[in-house]
Parts: C-alpha cells; structure tokens; sequence
C-alpha cells in the first residue's frame, strides 16, 4: 500500500500531487507494494498532466508485477499513441519503430469504448494508404489491419469538428471511415469482385454519408466493375456518379475510359473534355491525353492527335518521368514539335470546351456582387434567380468581372457544406463584352 489515499486526491483532481507521490514511490515497486487499483490512479493522473513517456514506464513496472491483467493497457495504447504516433512527420519519424508501437499495440489492446485501437488502425492505414510509411503503398497490410475489425461493432454517427472559427464541421462516422479505407484497400489489390461488395454493403448498410461520399462508393464500384471487363454493367452505372453532386476530374476520365471501350466516341470526348478543364493541374491527367492519341487519330482528328501527343511528352519532361515509347506509325510534325507548350494548351483548351459544351445549354444573366474575399459572388440570372458561384469557375474575363458584368454560363448543383444542402451554382462563365 501506498498510505496515501489516492482514491480522495484523485476526486479532488489532485493530479499533480499524485504525479509526485507516484515519483517517491516508483523506486520502491519492482514488487506487489502497491495494489493495482492504485496503478490506475498513477497512470490516469500522469496521463491527464501529459506525462505520457512516465506512464509508459509505469506501464512496465505495472505489467511485470501484474502480468495477468488487463486494466492499464488502453491507457498504455493511448500513451504510446501521444509519444511516438500522434505527432507524425514524414521526414524525421522512424517507420519502422512506428509500426512496431502499432502493433504492439494491436497486440495489447482491448475492445472497451475507450481502447485507441481503432482511432490508431485509422490514423496507420491513412498514412499507409498515402505511401507515408514505407517506400511503396502496402495494401495488403493495410487491409488485415482493417481486417481486425468489425465494422457492425463500429458507430454509425458522424462526429462534429469546430475549426475554432465557429464553423462547425461534421465528419464521418467510425464505420464510414472503415468502409471507405476497405473498399480503397481492396480495389489497388485488384480485388474488384470484393471491391463491387463492399461498397455495396456500404451502401446498403450506412445510414448517412458524410459530404456525399456515398458517390465514392459508387465511383469504385464502377471502376472495379471497369478494371475486372464487365464494361457493360459499369456503363449502365454511369449515370449513378455522373448525375450526382460531386464533381471530380477522375470521375469524367472514368466515364471517358468506358465509353472509349463502348466505341462511343462522341460520349469519349465528352467527358474526357470535362476531364480536361477541371483544373489547371493537367499533369494529373496525363494518362487521360495519352489514351486520347490513338482514338482521335482513328477519328481523322490528325492535329488533334499530334497536339495531345506532345503535350503529353512535353509533362513527362517537366516532371522527370521516364517517356514511354509510343508505338505508333506515325510522327508528330515539326511545326506543332517546335510549338511554344502554351500555344499547344490554348489550341487544346479550344477544343476541350468545343467537346464539353456539346449539347449543352448556356444562359445569360448579371453579377450581382462579388463578396469582400473576391473569390466568389452571386449572378442573376432570367427569372431574377440568383446563382451563387466561384472565381475560379470564371473561364474568359475574369480581369474584367465586376458587379454589373454581363456573363454567360451554365450550372450544376453542388453542395453548400454550411447549410448542408445541394444548390443550383453558375460555373463554365464567359464575361461577355
């Protein structure tokens, strides 16, 4: 026994002066001379004064005298999470030893409410996944660490994150996070007929979705159903994500690939040409041009072709890549090979638009106001309707837009993420002169 009443010093949140009694009496417990349950008022007292490298010592000692129990090792988790995994930095943390407190860890935990063990499978796989802990992304461990869990065992409500702006946040719930990560894990391991049923039981199984993830879900459904040959069934998905309220680049190069197999070439260049102009980061997209070569030659589309061709060679230069020979019978011209690259994109941005505005209505309408931050603002449109839109979806004019401006442009619904509902927006604007 200690002969303190640590029992009273802790209710009294006396923290501190147990942390000191802790300090006198830890030379003297290399046997039972303090009760379990007074380890409990040590370690919970040092844990809650940030002494986490003194309740792993704790830890220790404790387990040595007691080894048969159980009821410090959350705490221990949780220590062990604050001192070698809470603060990681991709520089200077040592992979190895993270990895073996996290499995340690797996080792030695519990499944109490308050065990780390699923917020510490999480926060690896994430780092995992993003090729942070090792040289290459290893997925197959990633999924048997997620494999240790039940996800029926995991809350299906999503949590609530203030940025200390007032601006409150919702996240996604504990079995949203393992779905997501799971079906991740099992589609860059080629595992596309388990990919296609998980993300079906996410589907059926979550109640809500956080942000609209649950077309996520639905994107790597169709791009396992895609990458394992059945073009047919992931076709008629299509419309699933390409209807929804998420927009992303990958989503129209997916669309652009299964039309491609369809020999649906006016649908290809659709979408490949809303692929194009998401945004300015056209090195992402390197891959969707490449594929472009060889189908807008077979069109007769020669300068296109040629165009999409050196664009394509002249960002592996940029960025070091290895140039991958082409196999083609046929050369680009030495008129378009001596273009400036900022000529070619213009003459290719030309006939992206002409590709994703096929079809496609447009309407006329005045910018109202542009809001104090400059980065958006709202235009009226016919009807007196306003549309709220973003700087960066102002594709001629920008220079010139003010309030009072006359514009062109079309919409689409987006999510307004502070009042969490879909809203028509103005995007593709022309300042008209």
């Amino acid at each position: 026994m200690s002969g303190y009443d640590l029992k009273s010093l802790y209710n009294d949140q006396q923290y501190g002066k147990i942390c000191s009694i802790w300090e006198m009496q830890k030379e003297d417990c290399n046997s039972n001379t303090i009760s379990s349950g007074d380890y409990i008022y040590y370690m919970n007292s040092l844990y809650k004064e940030k002494h986490y490298t003194e309740c792993l010592t704790l830890y220790k000692i404790f387990h040595h005298n007691y080894p048969e129990l159980q009821i410090l090792d959350d705490k221990m988790g949780w220590s062990l999470y604050q001192v070698y995994l809470k603060q990681f930095d991709d520089n200077q943390t040592d992979k190895e030893l993270y990895l073996h407190q996290v499995e340690y860890i797996i080792r030695h935990h519990t499944d109490s409410l308050y065990s780390p063990f699923h917020k510490i499978i999480f926060t690896t796989v994430r780092l995992m996944l993003k090729g942070k802990l090792g040289s290459k992304v290893d997925y197959q461990r990633a999924d048997a660490y997620l494999s240790l869990i039940t996800p029926a065992n995991l809350s299906d409500v999503p949590g609530y994150f203030n940025n200390g702006q007032d601006i409150t946040r919702k996240t996604a719930s504990e079995r949203e996070i393992w779905y997501t990560l799971k079906s991740q894990c099992f589609l860059q391991q080629r595992k596309y007929d388990d990919c296609v049923i998980w993300c079906d039981k996410a589907l059926h199984d979550l109640s809500q979705f956080v942000n609209h993830s649950d077309m996520w879900f639905r994107y790597r459904k169709i791009k396992a159903l895609y990458l394992e040959g059945n073009v047919t069934e992931a076709a008629v998905a299509l419309p699933d994500i390409l209807q929804g309220t998420v927009a992303n680049w990958v989503i129209y190069a997916l669309a652009s690939a299964i039309m491609q197999q369809q020999d649906d070439k006016e649908k290809t260049l659709l979408y490949a040409g809303y692929c194009a102009l998401f945004d300015t980061s056209y090195e992402k997209r390197v891959k969707v041009y490449r594929r472009l070569v060889p189908v807008l030659y077979d069109m007769g589309e020669v300068r296109l072709a040629m165009l999409h061709r050196q664009f394509t060679d002249i960002l592996y230069k940029e960025n070091n890549w290895s140039i991958r020979s082409w196999k083609l019978d046929w050369e680009v011209s030495q008129e378009i090979m001596t273009m400036p690259k900022k000529d070619i994109l213009r003459e290719l941005t030309s006939a992206w638009r002409t590709w994703r505005n096929q079809n496609k209505v447009f309407f006329k309408g005045i910018v109202k106001c542009i809001l104090p931050s400059g980065r958006d603002g709202f235009i009226t449109g016919e009807g007196n309707q306003d549309y709220y839109f973003k700087m960066r979806d102002v594709e001629f004019g920008r220079s010139h837009l003010q309030s009072g401006s006359h514009v062109r442009f079309t919409t689409c619904k987006r999510l307004n993420k502070k009042k969490q509902r879909e809203e028509e927006n103005a995007i593709e604007i022309s300042v008209e002169s």
